[in-house]
């Protein structure tokens, strides 16, 4: 179990118990500490014009939410669908191994991202430590520490949605190399293509099935990374160009640079998010324009299996509220660049 956000593949009884305890503690632990935070940071509140207050609340709503969803889900609640979703995972290797993934390269990632979020981080404390002393610290170290699980929290589920889309792409492959076969002898299919169609439109339904229960488990925190992460980079983007008239050149350009790194961080990081789920419905579609090459082929059952693929295309929604896909890049940039603008409005004027 990592940070209380994610289970054991086989987790014995008595650990689900150990799990609840861990996860209220953790909770119990971010919910004492939290309401020191805001209490640090009363002068900072009372200072700020009436968007940037709102901004403020909404990040501090939406960053603690996050937790609690995302840490007392999955002991109360999503313990079940996890199991679901690990018996799934697990199938689908057992049917289609998934020759992508690479453990060495989820560790450099892991481990990258890790240092860089931290080297950012600490830099960024020490740079305001520097600046206005220990009082800085105390205000943001939490918002540090809560960040932090949504940074964990993102990196299992690009390790997830990877998986996703390196099951699909080898079941393209498949296809791609039978249909070849077939095409060479289209007046002669082998008797086993209709064995073949039925065992494939098994593994497109349990990959449906899979991305549903993802959508199921995911799609409420995935929706509070978005609000989140939008409502970072515009608190970041405006300090760094409205907010430090009062800074030396040297220590403007000290936050200025970690800003931007942080900035650039979090925004990668819902860009690569959306952009993996993208590449999963891609896969998918790619899959069933090879399908539909079945119609030139005489097998029996070829309109059935284009109808079960074409039902069970895949679908990433987030809380049902909307679908994640390329088109949600533009919608998140935007919404920032609305914001944007609307508080160098407010400020200007």
């Amino acid at each position: 179990m990592l940070l209380g956000i994610t289970p054991l593949v086989r987790e014995p009884h008595y650990k689900v118990y150990v799990s609840k305890v861990y996860s209220l503690l953790v909770i119990t632990a971010l919910s004492i500490a939290l309401p020191f935070s805001l209490c640090y940071k009363q002068t900072e509140f009372a200072a700020m014009v009436n968007v940037r207050l709102v901004i403020a609340a909404l990040m501090t709503a939406s960053l603690y939410a996050f937790n609690c969803l995302s840490i007392l889900s999955l002991p109360f609640a999503m313990r079940i669908k996890w199991q679901h979703l690990f018996n799934n995972l697990i199938k689908l290797e057992a049917s289609i191994p998934n020759k992508s993934t690479k453990v060495k390269q989820y560790y450099f990632v892991f481990f990258f991202v890790n240092a860089f979020f931290w080297t950012v981080t600490i830099s960024d404390l020490w740079i305001w430590y520097d600046i206005v002393g220990w009082e800085y610290i105390q205000q943001y170290l939490m918002d540090g520490v809560q960040t932090y699980f949504v940074l964990i929290y993102s990196l299992v589920l690009h390790a997830l949605i990877r998986s996703l889309a390196g099951y699909y792409d080898n079941l393209r492959h498949l296809f791609e190399n039978r249909i070849s076969q077939w095409k060479k002898h289209i007046h002669m299919v082998p008797d086993d293509s209709s064995a073949f169609l039925v065992h494939n439109q098994h593994l497109f339904a349990l990959l449906k099935d899979t991305v549903d229960v993802f959508n199921d488990i995911f799609g409420w925190p995935i929706l509070l990374v978005l609000v989140y992460t939008g409502l970072l980079v515009i608190d970041y983007l405006d300090y760094t160009f409205k907010n430090y008239d009062g800074l030396d050149n040297n220590d403007f350009y000290k936050v200025a640079t970690s800003n931007v790194f942080l900035v650039f961080l979090f925004f990668m990081n819902i860009l690569s998010l959306i952009w993996m789920c993208d590449s999963v419905l891609q896969q998918s579609e790619k899959t069933l324009k090879l399908c539909f090459q079945l119609r030139a082929i005489p097998t029996a059952k070829a309109e059935m299996f284009i109808t079960i693929v074409y039902n069970n295309r895949p679908r990433f929604s987030v809380a049902r509220f909307f679908d994640l896909d390329r088109t949600t890049i533009c919608s998140v940039l935007s919404t920032i660049t609305t914001f944007l603008i609307v508080m160098f409005q407010f400020k200007g004027a």
